[in-house]
């Protein structure tokens, strides 16, 4: 009976690996010559089952997708003039040695075409003949398999229609135009970036034609809220059974900014918060992105004055909420960071810590709102919070808790806000705000 076995000396060998993926100066790829399409390992694609590559077919493709935004994990999709395939490997951290256009080969003998749920895969396999199981392939196993070039260039979308989709076109980088994301799919983050679940959202064509837009809850732009207006959308064709699914690789590739099919309007809808009243708030910006504005469901990140919004950067493993006006071009810079709308209908606290770098000025102060329209940060009526924020005395990027904050005299419902006001010249202070909690006292 076949067995398909993995040298344990040589998987022990991968916990040893710090980075595979660094080149050394000089680095010059290993020449592999290619004999085939990647149609033609598609060719020996069965749905349902695994087929053992015997043939030495190595065929070329370019990198339309890979981990970057963590919308896909521990694989790369190629393509070529024929085809795509998903190519599943064990490692992380894939990008850096295999961006977006980078030309790549793929010695194919000895791996397995694999189906997932419809989906091609070009995979390494474990188990007993007649009980396979797809895995990626193990990363020491990588380089005898995968070739990188020093080649990259920019794939264009091809642009289809969605009645246009075929199964032809499955693991290929696609574009959608004129299309937009159905009622209920507006305004909805792309997927849950809290419990890290993927969602569905749909898009459709003016004539109703819909497909569906599948994103991780791992993915950095999960929580970014999908637009109201007309307009395009690429990614990776996908599909899951007998439903097409479309991979964004990242928030850039959906561009909706015009009038619906319908002719209304879109509404800016990064600056609001406008959903139901929450119980507490609990917020240690964990998942948020290092040098990215922060986007959290149902929070407000909204510069009033100048363009500079609360940036999350991470520091010694923690990820906090940061304003600065340091090298700021503009006059004045003014942003708000604002909760979710909370309920109010008992005695409640705030706690958080904060932090300064750099002192010259008192930048940060926090507000509570009871008629704050999760929108216009002007037209609301804000009262001053009194509470212990790092000030001229703290030492650089050393946290000061605030303790207690008696928030027993706002009822109803309310945000709470948090604002920094500065400038270039004399007002370059870096404030800093975490682990943020409103919650019964």
């Amino acid at each position: 009976m076949k067995k398909v076995i993995y040298l344990l000396a040589i998987v022990f060998l991968a916990s040893c690996v710090d980075h595979m993926f660094d080149e050394p100066p000089g680095f010059v790829p290993e020449v592999v010559e290619s004999n085939a399409m990647i149609s033609d390992l598609l060719d020996q694609w069965v749905p349902e089952s695994f087929t053992e590559i015997t043939d030495e077919l190595t065929f070329e493709g370019q990198v339309v997708a890979n981990d970057e935004s963590g919308n896909f994990y521990k694989q790369l999709v190629l393509q070529d003039e024929t085809g795509g395939i998903q190519v599943r490997l064990d490692a992380i951290g894939l990008f850096n040695e295999f961006p977006l256009g980078r030309t790549v080969t793929v010695k194919c003998q000895g791996l397995y075409i694999s189906d997932y749920n419809g989906l091609p895969q070009l995979s390494a396999v474990q188990g007993e003949a007649g009980d396979l199981s797809s895995i990626a392939i193990p990363e020491p196993l990588i380089p005898e398999y995968v070739f990188n070039s020093t080649t990259t260039e920019d794939v264009p979308a091809n642009v289809v229609t969605i009645p246009g989709t075929q199964r032809s076109m499955v693991n290929t980088f696609v574009k959608y135009d004129n299309v937009q994301f159905t009622l209920g799919s507006t305004n909805k983050t792309l997927a849950d970036a809290v419990n890290q679940f993927s969602v569905n959202l749909d898009v459709e064509d003016c004539s109703e034609n819909q497909i569906l837009v599948r994103t991780s809850g791992f993915a950095s732009f999960a929580s970014s809220v999908s637009p109201n207006g007309k307009g395009s959308i690429q990614g990776i064709l996908s599909v899951f059974r007998d439903d097409y699914q479309l991979l964004l690789r990242d928030f850039s590739d959906i561009n909706m900014e015009g009038s619906r099919c319908d002719g209304e309007e879109p509404i800016d809808t990064t600056n609001m918060n406008t959903g139901d009243p929450v119980d507490e708030v609990v917020e240690d910006f964990e998942k948020q992105v290092d040098n990215q504005d922060i986007s959290i469901e149902e929070w407000l990140n909204v510069a009033v004055k100048g363009d500079r919004k609360w940036r999350a950067k991470e520091f010694d493993g923690n990820v906090y909420a940061q304003a600065t006006a340091y090298n700021d071009s503009n006059p004045e810079m003014e942003a708000w960071l604002i909760t979710p709308k909370i309920k109010f209908d008992a005695p409640m606290k705030l706690e958080l810590r904060t932090a300064i770098a750099f002192h010259v000025h008192n930048g940060l102060t926090v507000w509570y709102s009871t008629n704050f329209d999760g929108s216009d940060v002007n037209g609301a009526e804000w009262n001053s919070l009194e509470l212990k924020i790092a000030g001229s005395g703290a030492a650089n990027y050393a946290w000061v808790d605030s303790g207690e904050v008696d928030l027993s005299a706002i009822t109803g419902e309310a945000y709470i806000g948090f604002k920094y006001e500065g400038n270039a010249t004399n007002g370059t202070t870096s404030f800093i705000i975490d682990d943020v909690k409103i919650v019964d006292k």
